[in-house]
């Protein structure tokens, strides 16, 4: 029964075809029903009222505005702490307007994150994440082009970034948004029953990109069968953690990609402060994490369901 109860989080089934075997489909069940026994007592673990997940995303990688805003001129910056710059020193830094068109990409990373289960609202921050990414560069070059050695430094980069197997994919992609059409987007997801936002138990299953990821915990999780309709055992619920793959791109998730993306021009645009007398701190590696956004629960639809369900007293 512990064994049982120990592999649990790690049981999930392959659909083919519009059926789940019988015989799967029980012993799922009575895995369940198993891993259960298990467990404290409900009444030792009361639901407090708090809602187990964040209000709203909060991107972490990001204190500011824009890279921008975190740029002085050299020697200008405290080794041991952070000084915050002026908007007036700000606005005198040589690469005002890449710091912001930088930040404009930022901003549509956010925008597919507390967007992630909404197809078209992701697509189309995708998409404008794309744009904005390349026009960093763009701009880049518009505001050094006439600084001595600008001409020599750039090629060195451009030299490095064209090497880059990522970044290429990411400008092919941004020139087929641009000219042809929206980039192959793929979706899948892990669909059953979690505990808080930890899954417990889930059938995954490709999933037609155009359904949001709400119809699928509203009408296909409950398929599942695998909680009462009291939800009696707090804490749990229905819900589904999603990916999106865009192939165009590479084989991870869509959002961990656009990070990495982000952060290596985020790196360029720092190393261009140095070249131009300036300094700015390069953005943090790995600051968008998919596992943030990727899981949405039947309380997230409808907040007042834990007390409906009697978490709350």
């Amino acid at each position: 029964m512990l064994i049982i109860a120990a592999i649990l989080p790690e049981l999930t089934v392959r659909l083919h075809g519009s059926s789940l075997p019988l015989i799967v489909h029980y012993t799922m069940r009575l895995a369940h029903y198993l891993s259960l026994s298990a467990l404290p007592s409900n009444a030792q673990r009361p639901y407090d009222g708090k809602r187990a997940y964040p209000e709203k995303y909060n991107c972490a990688s990001f204190a500011f505005p824009h890279v921008g805003v975190l740029c002085k001129r050299s020697g200008g910056m405290s080794q041991t702490a952070l000084e915050v710059p002026t908007m007036d020193e700000a606005s005198q830094c040589p690469l005002a307007e890449t710091d912001d068109k930088f930040g404009e990409a930022h901003y549509f990373i956010e925008r597919m994150m507390t967007e992630y289960h909404e197809p078209v609202q992701f697509r189309y921050n995708l998409n404008a994440f794309l744009q904005a990414l390349r026009n960093v560069t763009f701009v880049l070059q518009k505001e050094l082009s006439q600084r001595s050695g600008f001409r020599e430094w750039y090629l060195e980069q451009q030299t490095v970034m064209k090497q880059d197997l990522l970044l290429r994919r990411f400008v092919e992609g941004r020139n087929i948004v641009v000219k042809q059409r929206s980039l192959e987007i793929n979706s899948s997801a892990m669909v059953g029953f979690f505990r808080w936002r930890t899954l417990k138990l889930a059938i995954s299953a490709d999933v037609p990109a155009h359904l949001s990821s709400k119809y699928l915990v509203e009408h296909m999780a409950p398929l599942t069968d695998f909680i009462d309709a009291e939800h009696s055992a707090i804490g749990e619920q229905y819900g589904v953690r999603r990916e999106w793959k865009a192939p165009e791109l590479g084989d991870d998730n869509v959002v961990t990609l656009c990070d990495l993306a982000w952060v290596k021009i985020g790196n360029v645009l720092s190393e261009a402060h140095d070249f131009a007398g300036w300094h700015s701190l390069p953005p943090i590696e790995h600051g968008h994490k998919v596992e943030d956004c990727n899981v949405l629960l039947e309380m997230d639809l409808d907040p007042s369901l834990p007390r409906k369900w009697g978490w709350v007293e």
